[in-house]
């Protein structure tokens, strides 16, 4: 839903925002110095720095998201986001396509994965041994993880003709 609201021309602007109100020491200005003065500062970026990360990554149901409204034009890589349940999650995309994610697990919940892949996917652990999957639904994948480990997770293989 979001991706329909946000799209690839906005990045731009967006990103001509960001930098207009970023000064040198890369702290964000709490208002356009252009348009309000120099009002304050952000110290924490918080306001610049989460709508960014839920367009990189998404888990506020329990369903961890990869990319869910990022701009399908646009490449990008994030390393370690927190997700709920104690994940920390790493991935790219080129081309609107997932090309690399990685759980780790900090707590050795179960992880929920909407799928990036139309295919399915297949995870491994870190010692390259393949993990289990149940599919709750026809979009989210379902797996058991161990604490402190990472897990690989892959688009399922064409089948070869």
């Amino acid at each position: 839903p979001y991706t329909t609201l946000f799209r690839s021309r906005d990045m731009a602007a967006f990103r001509s925002h960001l930098d207009r109100w970023r000064m040198p020491n890369g702290m964000f200005r709490g208002m356009a110095a252009g348009d309000y003065g120099r009002t304050g500062v952000f110290t924490e970026c918080l306001g610049i720095i989460a709508p960014i990360q839920e367009m990189l990554l998404q888990s506020f149901d329990g369903i961890i998201r990869i990319f869910p409204a990022w701009p399908g034009g646009c490449d990008g890589a994030f390393t370690t986001l927190r997700a709920e349940q104690a994940f920390l999650v790493s991935a790219s995309q080129e081309d609107g396509i997932v090309r690399q994610l990685s759980v780790n697990s900090l707590a050795g919940r179960d992880c929920r994965i909407c799928l990036p892949w139309r295919e399915g996917m297949e995870v491994v652990d870190d010692q390259g041994m393949r993990i289990d999957l149940q599919y709750p639904d026809e979009s989210t994948a379902l797996f058991a993880t161990e604490r402190n480990r990472t897990y690989h997770c892959s688009p399922v293989p064409s089948p070869e003709p």
